[in-house]
């Protein structure tokens, strides 16, 4: 389908008037995956996957949309690991994955507490790394579970709801995993707070030992049976903290003041990371060969795109019927915030009883015929490219191209005539059915020249049965034309401030009423005697 003139410029405004309406970029590439088309048979093949992704859109709650996220594998290189390659082959497919050592010279192997070739026989990710992959779940899991349950409930898919269970078991060992990294630090907190504890103790027991007494014993380096008792207590008590992740060993020394046992909290350390990072590595690489990454990132995308579809669905948009022509009911102008519904037909229809596909639209400035022009350019875009559009209901039908002339406030003189012209000729030039809208041609050059000229457009367009509105100020010069219908939109009069009260809806086959009209009618309503009935005179005149 061509978009000419304006027409391509209304096409991106729409489409980014409702990107903003959508919060996801997957909807909004969705959206923009769309393009006016003139072949029927695509258009309603659209339609009919469209009313099926409207369908799936109607099981999706805002809020569950919301929370799902892609999922993004990280990158690490894991130190406890290796793999020995048989040859030079799995040598450098496994370097290039980069996650690991790989080596080999098979001695080497006693260096590291996982020893890939044990457990696995294929080179990937899964294998080498699984952790990677269920972190990425452990990390995002709100999102995953949010997916799970989508995908259960949409596609009957309960293979990674029945996950959920096995992952939160994960996440506890996930969790212990990150502790053993801080053990450390927390030992070393401790010696402090052991001694402190301590010094309070032996604070009460000066009481029931004589200060002499208890100054040598401990520059000695002797305990009384008291102290030592004192020790053991608090320190086991402190210890006991570890017990939880398998660290039974004794961490510190029975002597005042207490020290860290540094070689013994290593040992302690590596074995128990060790247990558990192997039993954490296989419980990753039991889940990862359940996991489709891919399977799951696409599934994520195509349930935040079906945002575009919950908000057609919901917000006064229908699917439009295709027929000989151009009909809506209740349009609302995407361009408008809160705008008037506005009904509407070009062309032999099943909604009115109106035929005609050459029409004049007139009325007040600033009544709203240029947003008219603007509302059917949308329709009938969205319509072409299979999408809804935004209305109560509404036929359409199949056009080749879309012509909309669109007169710029700056646009005068000779150059710009010249242009306008050719754009006009243009629009009525070649095969195909055409929708042409023209906006106040005339406002560029002379009235009587411009009716001239609008008057042979007009007849050429009805000849080759194109759809045509131009709204125009010069209605009563084109009364002679059999074959155009002239509508109005009617301004109800001007208030206080000379503002235009109007009603937006266009009345078929009736002349709008101009400002000028409508200002001097305001005009002798405000005024007495002589220059009431001057202003009476000039009011009869213009209605004539």
């Amino acid at each position: 389908m061509r978009l000419s003139g304006d027409a391509a410029l209304i096409y991106r405004k729409t489409f980014e008037t409702l990107s903003r309406a959508i919060e996801f970029d997957e909807a909004r590439k969705e959206l923009q995956s769309y393009r006016p088309v003139s072949n029927l048979e695509e258009i309603l093949e659209r339609q009919n996957e469209i009313r099926k992704k409207m369908e799936i859109s109607r099981k999706l709650h805002p809020h569950e949309i919301k929370k799902l996220r892609p999922l993004k594998i990280g990158k690490s290189f894991f130190e406890d690991r290796v793999y020995l390659a048989s040859d030079e082959e799995d040598y450098e497919s496994a370097v290039r994955l980069g996650v690991c050592e790989v080596i080999r010279d098979e001695a080497r192997t006693a260096n590291f507490p996982v020893i890939l070739n044990d457990f696995v026989n294929r080179i990937d990710l899964k294998s080498f790394a699984p952790e990677l992959i269920v972190e990425s779940i452990i990390e995002n899991f709100e999102s995953f579970r949010t997916f799970a349950e989508i995908e259960a409930r949409i596609s009957e898919n309960t293979h990674y709801k029945k996950l959920i269970p096995e992952i939160e078991e994960l996440t506890k060992l996930y969790s212990r995993l990150n502790e053993i990294e801080s053990i450390r630090s927390r030992i070393r907190d401790m010696e402090m707070e052991i001694n402190r504890e301590i010094e309070e103790r032996l604070a009460e027991i000066k009481v029931t030992i004589p200060a002499s007494e208890l100054l040598r014993i401990l520059r000695e380096g002797r305990l009384s049976e008291e102290i030592e008792e004192e020790i053991e207590r608090v320190v086991s008590r402190y210890e006991k903290e570890f017990e939880s992740m398998g660290i039974m060993e004794s961490l510190f020394s029975r002597t005042f003041p207490v020290r860290v046992d540094e070689e013994g909290v290593e040992r302690a350390v590596s074995r128990v990371k060790e247990k558990i990072t192997l039993d954490y590595y296989l419980k990753c690489l039991r889940i990862a060969e359940k996991i489709d990454m891919e399977y799951i990132n696409e599934k994520i995308e195509f349930y935040r795109a079906m945002r575009l579809y919950k908000l057609f669905d919901s917000s006064g948009y229908t699917m439009p019927e295709f027929g000989d022509g151009f009909t809506i009911i209740n349009g609302r102008n995407l361009f408008i915030e809160d705008p008037q519904p506005v009904s509407y037909c070009i062309g032999r229809n099943s909604l009115f009883p109106y035929r005609e596909s050459i029409i004049l639209l007139t009325g007040a400035n600033s009544g709203g015929k240029t947003s008219l022009l603007d509302l059917i350019c949308q329709a009938a875009v969205l319509a072409h490219s299979g999408l809804p559009v935004n209305a109560e209901k509404a036929e359409v039908p199949l056009y080749d191209e879309i012509f909309y002339f669109k007169r710029k406030k700056s646009s005068y003189g000779s150059g710009a005539f010249e242009k306008a012209v050719k754009s006009l000729v243009r629009a009525v030039s070649g095969d195909g059915k055409k929708l042409i809208l023209i906006d106040e041609f005339e406002a560029i050059t002379e009235p009587g020249a411009g009716a001239k000229i609008l008057s042979t457009i007009l007849k050429i367009a009805h000849e080759k049965g194109h759809h045509l509105v131009l709204v125009t100020h010069l209605g009563e010069e084109f009364r002679g034309l059999e074959f155009i219908r002239i509508d109005g939109i009617e301004a109800k009069g001007l208030d206080e401030n000379f503002r235009l009260i109007v009603d937006r809806q266009p009345v078929f086959n009736r002349i709008g009423r101009s400002t000028p009209e409508l200002i001097v009618e305001r005009l002798m309503e405000k005024s007495r005697g002589e220059e009431r009935e001057i202003l009476k005179r000039v009011l009869d005149e213009m209605g004539q």
